[in-house]
């Protein structure tokens, strides 16, 4: 099974665990859990990138969240 599927398969699951929890974000939560995911299962860059690359996406994701 190819990763991307495996990635799709997993955002649903979790888009159907959050939407007991989150309602109308469980999408984006979804998604944003299985990103986290593709970045630190990544190895083409160094794990401080890894690290920083995460690090960015966790600040915009809760960013979005507030506004």
């Amino acid at each position: 099974m190819e990763a991307e599927t495996i990635y799709s398969r997993a955002e649903a699951g979790f888009r159907d665990y959050y939407k007991d929890h989150f309602g109308e974000r469980a999408s984006d939560y979804a998604r944003f859990s299985i990103d986290l995911l593709k970045i630190f299962g990544g190895d083409k860059d160094t794990k401080t990138k890894r690290r920083k690359t995460a690090e960015k996406k966790i600040n915009e994701f809760y960013e979005e969240e507030v506004e």
